[in-house]
């Protein structure tokens, strides 16, 4: 019975993996297949004129151009992951004790001891990026990390 059980507990955490990694849970953003990756995220010129934006910047992990850097416009209560979920790239998340952690970007998902972090400023926070509240000018930066 207690095979059963585990058994079970494995195939509902595969299908929930399976259904996040085919269907972006987080965000509801479009697929990167689906969109030219020069029109992302447009922002009008007068919000940057005007510094209403907050820069975010998604590093490839193999060292190539970044998935994403661009400006987004700021809104107001905007997290770091908000400004992240922004962007026309998929995002999966999971909630944790600290707040929504990162877990998948742009299909590249956490593995083992590797995975997304975030900075803003050149400074990591000591908060999860769903309770960094983001400023207009800064720049949040995502790194996935090799152990």
């Amino acid at each position: 019975m207690k095979q059963f059980k585990r058994f079970g507990i494995c195939l509902v955490a595969l299908v929930m993996s399976a259904s996040m990694f085919l269907f972006g849970c987080a965000s509801g953003a479009p697929s990167v297949e689906d969109m030219d990756q020069d029109t992302r995220n447009p922002v009008p010129e007068s919000a940057v004129e005007a510094g209403e934006v907050v820069h975010v910047t998604v590093e490839n992990p193999d060292g190539e151009e970044p998935i994403a850097d661009t400006d987004v416009k700021i809104k107001d209560g905007m997290t770091a992951l908000g400004a992240l979920t922004e962007l026309d790239i998929q995002v999966a998340t999971v909630d944790s004790s600290y707040g929504p952690f990162v877990e998948m970007i742009d299909g590249i998902s956490n593995e083992g001891s590797n995975g997304w972090t975030y900075s803003v400023n050149g400074e990591m926070p000591s908060v999860s990026a769903g309770e960094y509240a983001v400023s207009a000018g800064d720049k949040v930066t995502w790194t996935y990390y090799k152990a």
